[in-house]
């Protein structure tokens, strides 16, 4: 199988920017029609290539160093699982060829993001105590390609990419550049000096607990704000802003729990029986895992947190702004995560203050 067709670099870098993804809403919010696009390359200086299929699936915001369908939006799940999906369906002529060195856009179905999508995160213990009202979508946008060579509807064909099942969890995906994810995502502050945004964590593995250490980062703008964030700015209605970048960072920024994370952790072991539990209770107190009360609820730039083996594991981006700024004010944050194996994953979300 070769690997002429790219969307990538994979996952590697800085794939919270990858520009082949694009939203055309800038932002996905409620019950506001919007279409994924994905940009397919063809690497090949002599070998033209039919593109058999691009597939997309939105997740809930995440630092997941590979894939996991637990984070898939609900309104994508289930008889929806490939509704974002372009089938390059024979015969001729209409097939999707790129050729040497070109470059193709492919606009995947309309999708509305309903309801329940924004209610990701109703569930997990202690959200009622957590979440403010929830105004946008934030999400991560999983893209792969797949094609053959030489474009043809008969004889023999040489595969480039293949199908890949979104009903899974993959620590290969983004192993190549067939794959891609976009996790950059834009919150509007509407007169607000505070910002709570809901993401997991997690890694795939074996064994009862993985540590983690999550990193809260905010990106210095001398040099201007991000073009993708701007084309995001505009995309969502605000282009009219007086959009500048923050000169000063923000007063606190960092990583906090979802109270009642340990009680779930807690009740993992417990199902598995008494002497796990002992176990487990013994391990709590060497770890620091506390009661709901005790928990340390402040953000914190560097958190460490043990995460069940290929669950998804719920955490809070917290940040306090300074109250003088102007209307147009952008702040950038990275948030990443990183396994013993040194694998990172992550996201950027950018805010503007915008009026009411």
């Amino acid at each position: 199988m070769t690997a002429f067709l790219q969307i990538g670099p994979g996952c590697g870098g800085t794939y919270w920017n990858n520009s082949n993804i694009g939203i055309s809403t800038g932002n996905l919010n409620v019950a506001q029609p919007t279409t994924i696009s994905v940009r397919v390359t063809n690497n090949s200086s002599t070998e033209t290539v039919r593109v058999n299929g691009v597939q997309a699936s939105v997740c809930a915001l995440n630092t997941l160093t590979g894939f996991n369908s637990a984070s898939i939006l609900p309104s994508l799940s289930g008889p929806n699982l490939n509704l974002l999906e372009f089938d390059n369906v024979f015969p001729f002529p209409g097939d999707v060829v790129i050729p040497p060195n070109g470059q193709q856009i492919i606009s995947l179905p309309q999708w509305t993001p309903a309801s329940n999508d924004i209610h990701h995160f109703d569930n997990v213990p202690g959200a009622q105590f957590d979440l403010p009202q929830k105004l946008t979508l934030h999400a991560c946008v999983f893209a792969n390609c797949f094609g053959s060579w030489p474009p043809q509807s008969g004889g023999q064909v040489n595969d480039d990419g293949q199908f890949f099942n979104w009903n899974s969890i993959s620590n290969a995906f983004c192993g190549d550049t067939h794959h891609a994810q976009h996790n950059t995502t834009l919150h509007r502050l509407a007169n607000q000096l505070g910002l709570i945004v809901p993401f997991y964590a997690g890694a795939t593995g074996e064994g009862r607990l993985i540590p983690l250490k999550l990193t809260v980062a905010e990106v210095p703008q001398t040099g201007g704000i991000d073009p993708l964030i701007l084309e995001k700015i505009r995309l969502a209605g605000l282009g009219g802003l007086p959009i500048a970048p923050a000169t000063a960072p923000a007063k606190v920024a960092g990583v906090a729990e979802f109270r009642g994370v340990a009680e779930r952790i807690r009740h993992v072991f417990e199902e598995l029986g008494d002497e796990i539990r002992e176990g487990f209770e013994h391990l709590r107190g060497n770890l620091g895992f506390e009661d709901d009360e005790t928990d340390d609820p402040s953000p914190q730039a560097v958190r460490e947190v043990r995460v069940v083996p290929n669950e998804v594991h719920p955490l809070l981006l917290k940040a306090d702004f300074v109250g003088n700024e102007p209307i147009g004010i952008v702040h950038i944050f990275d948030v990443t995560q990183e396994d013993p194996s040194g694998a990172r994953g992550g996201f950027r979300l950018a805010t503007v203050l915008a009026p009411d």
